[in-house]
C-alpha cells in the first residue's frame, strides 16, 4: 500500500498565483495593437467578417459543431470532427477522402 498523497484544491493552487494587474495587461495589449504593421497599398487585406456572438454560436462552439473549428461537414453535409475521416468532392467532382488529424506526441 502506498500512502495517500494529500491533494491541494483548485482554490489552494490558484491562491498561489500572483494577482492579475488588469491595467498592466490592457496597456500591454494596446501597445501590441499600436505595433501592428500598417496596411500597405496594393496588398489584399485579410477578410475577417464580424460575427455576432449568439447563444446558438456559443452552443455550437461548446458542442464541437462549429465548422472549421470543431471539424468540417463532409460531402453529405454530415459534421465530422477532426479525428474522423471525412469525404469531400474534389474540383473534378470525384470523392476525396480526407484522413483524420492525429497527434502522435
Amino acid at each position: 500500500n502506498t500512502p495517500a498523497v494529500p491533494r491541494e484544491s483548485v482554490e489552494d493552487i490558484l491562491s498561489q498565483l500572483p494577482p492579475i494587474d488588469t491595467a498592466k495587461v490592457l496597456a500591454e495589449m494596446e501597445k501590441e495593437l499600436a505595433e501592428e504593421e500598417p496596411e500597405v497599398d496594393g496588398l489584399i487585406p485579410a477578410y475577417k467578417p464580424i460575427v455576432e456572438v449568439t447563444p446558438s454560436l456559443v452552443d455550437d462552439l461548446n458542442n464541437g459543431q462549429l465548422d472549421h473549428v470543431g471539424g468540417i461537414r463532409d460531402h453529405t453535409g454530415e459534421f465530422k470532427e477532426w479525428h474522423e475521416m471525412a469525404s469531400l468532392h474534389s474540383k473534378d467532382g470525384e470523392i476525396l477522402h480526407i484522413l483524420p488529424y492525429s497527434v502522435i506526441d
